[in-house]
């Protein structure tokens, strides 16, 4: 048992070291004129959130937000 733990937290461990935690597919003008048109207090989907920079940037606009990365 102790193995198979140590074989995952190597490989998460490996995950998180080499993820890239640069935005990517979204240039700063267009994150910003999604920011601003999206409603405050609305319901968001991000997909692709990586560490969250994004979603802290609508949730702080007071929206709920469920965001997930598959490479995570």
């Amino acid at each position: 048992m102790i193995k198979i733990i140590n074989n995952i937290l190597r490989k998460f461990g490996y995950l998180i070291c080499n993820y890239d935690t640069n935005a990517r597919g979204v240039s700063g003008k267009e994150l910003d004129f999604l920011i601003e048109h999206t409603p405050n207090g609305k319901i968001v989907m991000e997909i692709g959130c990586g560490y969250g920079q994004t979603t802290k940037r609508f949730a702080d606009k007071g929206n709920i937000v469920y965001a997930i990365d598959p490479f995570l």
